[in-house]
């Protein structure tokens, strides 16, 4: 399906509690926008539902499922680094003749991980805070029995006050729910761990977004991809993922402490039981390092 043919003026004469609307972003079925709501920022996201009457079903009613589950996941977790609700939940309207959910989160003053990236590798401070605050934010996720499946850098925002925050909550899944159209690889194909390319979605846990945090660091810190390099094609990138043993971080960065190496190297094991068997033994691990710099 493609995107809302929406814009801000749009937005403006639809929805009254709105004001200052700006166009932000478009991908896959959501078209986003910044506003004010009472002089607060927030974000305002609208995904299309269906394109007509004859429009198939069970699609339809997937689309809400996901909506109705990334509001849920923003309702449940008071982690700073998750993003919050707004003040409207999902809501339904038709503009152009074109029937749209939307809803509100908050307006995370920052930059994109990538762009931030765009400009060097992070100092180790700094990629030691990235990695608690990610690690928080898997951990609140698993809390609530899910997981991200899509932790990449275009997901997280570095706040102006320097803490990270995950944002994408529409693709996590449910463990404790029947699975939308969750079975096969979901998420982007760059940051994807081994058993989400070869296992079903239910046999996944919280160690497969640990595999896709070891991608993030030794990207932050090394500026290098683990498993891609200029000219592979998209077979080469995924047999990399779940055969080939990346170098080892302190091969590129001789500053990085040894026990960070070592943690970034074990979240990029293949068999998610090499990694670590729980999150509360990575944050402490994570925590120590951070004290040694």
């Amino acid at each position: 399906m493609e995107t809302p043919r929406l814009t801000a003026e749009d937005v403006q004469l639809s929805i009254s509690e709105v004001e200052q609307v700006e166009f932000l972003d478009r991908g896959g079925q959501k078209v986003v926008f910044s506003c004010c709501i009472d002089g607060k920022p927030y974000v305002i996201k609208f995904i299309k539902i269906k394109e007509d009457m004859t429009e198939d079903s069970s699609l339809k009613e997937d689309i809400i499922a996901r909506a109705k589950r990334e509001i849920e996941i923003m309702d449940k977790c008071s982690s700073v680094n998750l993003v919050k609700l707004g003040p409207i939940k999902m809501s339904e309207i038709q503009v152009k003749g074109e029937q749209l959910l939307y809803f509100t989160e908050e307006f995370v003053e920052g930059t994109t991980l990538d762009k931030v990236l765009n400009t060097g590798p992070l100092q180790l401070e700094q990629a030691l805070t990235l990695a608690l605050d990610m690690t928080t934010a898997i951990e609140n996720l698993w809390g609530i029995g899910m997981i991200h499946r899509d932790i990449k850098p275009q997901n997280i925002i570095r706040h102006i006050d320097g803490h990270h925050v995950l944002l994408d909550a529409g693709i996590a899944f449910d463990l404790n729910a029947e699975s939308l159209t969750s079975f096969g690889p979901v998420g982007t194909r760059l940051y994807m761990s081994p058993e989400q390319l070869s296992s079903p979605s239910r046999k996944l846990d919280f160690r497969s977004d640990l595999f896709l945090l070891g991608i993030v660091l030794y990207e932050a810190i090394s500026g290098e991809h683990p498993f891609y390099q200029r000219g592979m094609n998209v077979s080469e990138l995924l047999g990399g993922i779940i055969n080939a043993t990346p170098q080892q971080l302190r091969n590129k960065v001789d500053s990085i402490p040894p026990n960070l190496n070592k943690i970034v190297m074990r979240l990029l094991a293949k068999q998610p039981h090499l990694r670590y068997r729980n999150i509360e033994i990575l944050k402490k691990e994570l925590i120590k390092v951070k004290g040694e710099i």
